[in-house]
């Protein structure tokens, strides 16, 4: 999981910078098309500063009294 991690970053941030630089062009919507995520996952991954921040794990929420 924290290599698929690793590689999504790479994959995104080659592609800001690209947009950045003008060569492509490319909108967060049209990397998220390409990789196959959602938008939102493109945009978490934006904004993070390193590949670690997104490594750190997130405890899921408790669901009480569901059932």
């Amino acid at each position: 999981m924290i290599a698929r991690t690793r590689a999504r970053y790479q994959q995104i941030h080659e592609r800001i910078e690209c947009i950045e630089r003008s060569e492509r062009g490319d909108s967060l919507r049209a990397i998220a098309r390409e990789l196959h995520l959602s938008r939102g996952t493109v945009l978490r991954f934006a904004r993070a500063i390193n590949a670690e921040q997104l490594e750190a794990v997130r405890p899921r929420p408790i669901m009480c009294g569901a059932g």
